[in-house]
């Protein structure tokens, strides 16, 4: 960027419909972006572009669109990632186990999409950090005989 700045937020509300392709080129150049807020403005198309390794998005919010596809596995690249806000889209797939490597993660929302299958993950999959998850309004069919590793580590009851 010109003179070394660093884009730390980025917040668009409400705009005409978009192509998300525009919007979604998170590559290297952005890869110092906090919170990228991008919710209620009309986006569609796939979620596109790759996250990068070394991402350092801690938000990211972008409910309220016409998002279609799956969750893009490069998302994981997010470490600091601490909020996920992916509702009121039409975002399918398998609930993303891949996201339970984001050891920093509190706040999963995925309501009002078009997941399917069961929910759970694997038991390798953990959620050390998770307090809110929204999986409401879904396509799901069941629930996997593991999910109780979904959000807690073995021996751990979640409460302490």
């Amino acid at each position: 960027m010109p003179g070394g700045s660093k884009i730390f937020v980025t917040s668009i509300e409400e705009q005409p419909r978009v192509r998300s392709r525009i919007l979604y080129q998170v590559d290297k150049g952005t890869a110092t972006l906090r919170i990228l807020n991008l919710q209620n403005n009309n986006l569609t198309d796939n979620i596109m572009g790759t996250f990068p390794e070394g991402c350092t998005l801690r938000t990211l919010e972008l409910n309220g669109n016409h998002l279609e596809g799956e969750v893009p596995n490069s998302l994981a690249n997010c470490a600091n990632a601490e909020v996920l806000n992916l509702g009121a889209n039409n975002i399918n797939g398998n609930i993303p186990c891949f996201l339970a490597n984001l050891s920093k993660l509190r706040i999963l929302i995925l309501r009002s999409n078009k997941f399917h299958g069961n929910i759970g993950c694997r038991d390798n999959y953990l959620w050390p950090k998770l307090q809110i998850i929204d999986l409401a309004l879904n396509n799901f069919s069941g629930i996997n005989s593991t999910a109780k590793f979904l959000f807690t580590e073995e021996g751990d009851d979640g409460w302490g």
